[in-house]
């Protein structure tokens, strides 16, 4: 992923946790090895996905993830636009942090 991360802007990494829309999408990483990656490499630029809701935000962003990507948190909704918005304000919290 190194080697990658000076070829792109960023890039999606997942999935991370368990997928909210596809039965046995499991992630197969570990975050604690995750941060290490991030943490000794500021130049990847990765966002998390797969499995993503509003309780794990804070998990992405304090393993040192960029950002990230929602899908299912979102169209698994009845209310996709204000899972968005509260979504938009937990990820605003670590942008200005």
């Amino acid at each position: 992923m190194k080697e990658s991360a000076s070829r792109y802007d960023y890039v999606f990494f997942g999935p991370v946790f368990d997928s909210i829309s596809k039965e046995d999408h499991k992630p197969g990483y570990n975050l604690a090895s995750m941060y290490d990656v991030f943490n000794n490499n500021d130049k990847i630029k990765a966002l998390a996905l797969g499995g993503v809701d509003a309780d794990k935000i804070s998990t992405c962003y304090e393993t040192r993830f960029s950002g990230v990507a929602l899908s299912g948190f979102l169209w698994e909704s009845d209310n996709p636009v204000e899972r968005f918005d509260e979504a938009r304000k937990i990820c605003e919290l670590y942008k200005t942090a």
